[in-house]
């Protein structure tokens, strides 16, 4: 399986929260990475910067080395934490070509295995001399458009078998829930059954497939069959196959009684002291724990991220997740309890990590607002951040990663410059939509080999 580093070396790190607003975490300039990267050792040999200064994984590329006291015959490596065993980096520099005392060029092989991160640039001249470029250089996913049919599709969640599901706006105006599947490095795209005027939500590790059909919670079973659960609006499924949504603004949940059928909806605890909003709670994500997050009402009106613990087949009453915070919107939970989701502090939405220990991380982000939309197992989240100077709505979205609470920037396909990231598998795959291809959004995955 491909190692998903955690990043700890960078001195960017996520805000841990104490209470109150949250301060944001912007990610360095270009100027500030100059200065903090450009080290030398021994006489003189500094390493600005890369051109390009990010790549794919299963790439051969040339990469422009800017720095200063270069000579011929330096040689350019690649490094994580000053390692350049090919074992460590999977990144294999083919050659080096001296172009000036400031400028080396090198042939790159990156590997499919290569680990999401990023790598340091090393120069060495023929009498030992040394400088390090620290992480000037990312290793990013593999990006492929997903095939569409006939109208607007749109991929909602993914599991680690290579299953993507969502829907597709016909030319009739009405949804259909679609799944792909991935064979090799392929992908195909397929109508469900019993399909008609449906959107496919959420898919569980077996392939199990949640959604709705004409306001019916549905359920596609990974071995066949469809079931219809009864009314409401479900959001996600979990291993065990409990469906979590909502009715009538009340979040719920359906546990499985059989092999095809769910008993009748449970309407969770609401918070304690709720106010006359009408949407009072709402179910957003459930684990293979049977913990579920989302969110309610406090008595002030305001939504507030919460939790709701399993207790003898049914839940308790939610906890507010770090009361105080600004703490907007839960949109995802791993199996260990932890949560991604927003707050509001100097930019509003900011993504944020919500850990099962209490607390809070205001994740960085591009000088702009940004949003988490998915979690795994370890702890990597994806979602979008805005570039600078642009407005709160106007365009700019750049799809994301953070990887142990440092912001990797994903690829972009040719001839599409925004989008974003909404779902994540345990082994790192996210599917998302990138913008500029055509009148409309694309699906699009990141895989990692």
């Amino acid at each position: 399986m491909k190692r998903l580093r955690i990043l700890s070396r960078a001195t960017v790190a996520a805000v841990v929260l104490s209470g109150g607003c949250a301060e944001h975490a912007t990610a360095p300039s270009s100027a500030d990475v100059q200065v903090r990267f450009a080290r030398a050792a021994g006489g003189g040999i500094s390493i600005k910067s890369a051109v390009p200064a990010s790549a794919q994984i299963s790439t051969t590329l040339t990469v422009q080395v800017n720095g200063s006291g270069f000579t011929t015959g330096s040689k350019a490596t690649w490094a994580l934490d000053g390692d350049t065993a090919f074992a460590v980096t999977k990144i294999k520099t083919n050659s080096t070509t001296f172009v000036s005392a400031t400028q080396l060029t090198a042939s790159i092989t990156i590997s499919g295995d290569a680990s999401i991160d990023l790598y340091d640039i090393i120069v060495i001249t023929p009498t030992g001399k040394k400088g390090i470029g620290i992480e000037l250089f990312a290793v990013t996913p593999h990006v492929t458009l997903l095939p569409v049919l006939s109208g607007y599709t749109v991929a909602n969640a993914m599991n680690s078998s290579g299953i993507v599901v969502g829907y597709v706006f016909e030319t009739t105006g009405k949804p259909r829930a679609v799944r792909w599947t991935r064979t090799g490095s392929s992908w195909s795209i397929d109508p469900l059954p019993a399909s008609d005027s449906s959107v496919a939500t959420s898919v569980n590790a077996s392939g199990s497939i949640v959604g709705t059909r004409s306001g019916r919670a549905i359920v596609w079973a990974s071995g066949g069959g469809t079931t219809d659960v009864g009314p409401g609006q479900p959001t996600d499924i979990n291993g065990g196959e409990t469906i979590v949504g909502a009715i009538a603004g009340r979040a719920v949940a359906w546990q499985k009684t059989g092999p095809a059928s769910w008993g009748p909806p449970q309407y969770l605890p609401t918070l304690n002291g709720i106010s006359s909003t009408g949407e009072i709670t709402r179910a957003v994500a459930i684990n293979d724990s049977n913990r579920i997050v989302g969110l309610a009402f406090n008595t002030a009106g305001t939504a507030v991220v919460v939790m709701w613990a399993p207790i003898n087949g049914a839940w308790a009453a939610p906890v507010e997740l770090r009361p105080g915070t600004n703490a907007q919107y839960a949109a995802d939970i791993n199996a260990d309890g932890d949560v991604a989701g927003t707050v509001c502090s100097s930019f509003c939405p900011t993504a944020a990590f919500f850990s099962n220990a209490g607390g809070i991380q205001a994740l960085p982000n591009l000088g702009n607002n940004s949003r988490a939309y998915a979690i795994n197992g370890s702890r990597q989240i994806v979602g979008w951040a805005r570039l600078p100077n642009r407005g709160n709505s106007v365009g700019g979205l750049q799809p994301v990663t953070w990887i142990g609470g440092q912001l990797l920037t994903l690829p972009l396909p040719a001839g599409s410059s925004e989008g974003q990231a909404i779902a994540i598998s345990e082994t790192g795959d996210a599917i998302g939509e990138v913008y500029g291809i055509g009148s409309s959004g694309r699906p699009a995955v990141w895989t990692m080999q």
